[in-house]
């Protein structure tokens, strides 16, 4: 449904001249394959609603999940708070790490491979549990842990190659700007745990309520 209302604009953006005052939609317009091929308006379409559900769920699941985890650990929420601009960005990335949401995508095998020493065959479908692998203690140390200012150069909660989430760059700057701006005009906050509702979907992984007291 959420296309019907979508398609509209894109056909005012193909109209007016996708000139780049849009990054995302105009971007889309203009973009060619590497046979030479622009993409139709359903298939805009459907990058635009993961664009829009991962503004909506997904970066409002990691602000809000990330904030919870500082105010369960005061010491890092005193590291982070003692300069916003410079630790803010790195807070997010174990934010990313630890509270995103999405537990799992699937995909398709181009090509035979073997990983982990499992075969796999061309055209072979295969789940990806992101969640999991955000959380394997082969990769981070006691992974439940959140640790702000965590090394992790390969989390993958955003995915990789072709599929690499459409929307990852945008969410990190609304993650980044809500948990900045947050911190910087709320002095004293504590969140209300015994009222708090997690999310009882098998695909994402949060909170859906998380009530919170300021001051």
């Amino acid at each position: 449904k959420v296309k019907q209302y979508i398609r509209p604009c894109i056909a005012a953006r193909r109209a007016a001249g996708a000139d780049g005052s849009n990054g995302l939609s105009g971007g889309l317009v203009n973009y060619r394959s590497p046979e030479g091929r622009a993409l139709g308006d359903d298939e805009i379409s459907d990058q635009l609603v993961c664009a829009v559900v991962g503004g909506l769920e997904s970066a409002s699941k990691v602000t809000g999940g990330g904030l919870m985890e500082l105010w369960r650990h005061p010491d890092q929420l005193a590291a982070v708070r003692a300069d916003l601009g410079a630790n803010v960005p790195v807070a997010v990335n174990e934010m990313v790490r630890h509270c995103a949401p999405a537990q799992y995508s699937f995909r398709t095998a181009h090509k035979d491979v073997v990983v982990a020493g499992t075969s796999i065959q061309a055209g072979q479908r295969v789940c990806a549990m992101i969640y999991s692998a955000a959380h394997d203690d082969r990769e981070f140390a006691d992974p439940e842990s959140f640790v702000w200012n965590r090394p992790a150069p390969r989390t993958i909660s955003f995915g990789l190659g072709q599929h690499h989430c459409i929307g990852k760059h945008l969410a990190l700057l609304e993650v980044k700007i809500m948990v900045e701006e947050f911190l910087a005009r709320v002095p004293r906050f504590a969140f209300e745990m015994d009222k708090a509702k997690r999310n009882p979907s098998y695909f994402q992984h949060g909170w859906i309520s998380l009530p919170v007291v300021v001051g």
